[in-house]
């Protein structure tokens, strides 16, 4: 996949579930299961079995390595199929500040080892 994100990428293995939020913000019981390849200050990388729609927006709940869970939305920005396998991106929609430094925090220490 052609790098297009603002901030360097942090390989993470996680498996979280999305819980889609449907027009007027309402959370639907719509989940899917997917696996996170990696995450920045500003999005993350996943695969996933289902089809996913480019701009719908999903919950997220996703423990990152030092134990802690970072709840943020996401929005789909992007989808890849590669050999039949669905990559897709999607950016952090109100990622609080506490969150965005936890995963900054990771990527000085990643840069120091």
């Amino acid at each position: 996949m052609d790098e297009k994100r603002r901030c360097k990428r942090l390989d993470i293995q996680v498996s979280v579930e999305l819980e889609h939020i449907d027009n007027g913000n309402i959370t639907t019981v719509k989940t899917a299961r997917v696996d996170v390849t990696d995450v920045s200050k500003t999005g993350i990388g996943f695969i996933c079995d289902q089809p996913l729609e480019l701009n719908s927006y999903f919950n997220v709940s996703m423990q990152i390595w030092t134990g802690e869970r970072i709840d943020t939305v996401i929005e789909i920005v992007r989808h890849q199929e590669i050999d039949g396998v669905n990559h897709y991106g999607g950016i952090f929609v109100g990622l609080t500040d506490v969150d965005q430094l936890k995963i900054q925090i990771y990527e000085m220490v990643s840069e120091q080892a």
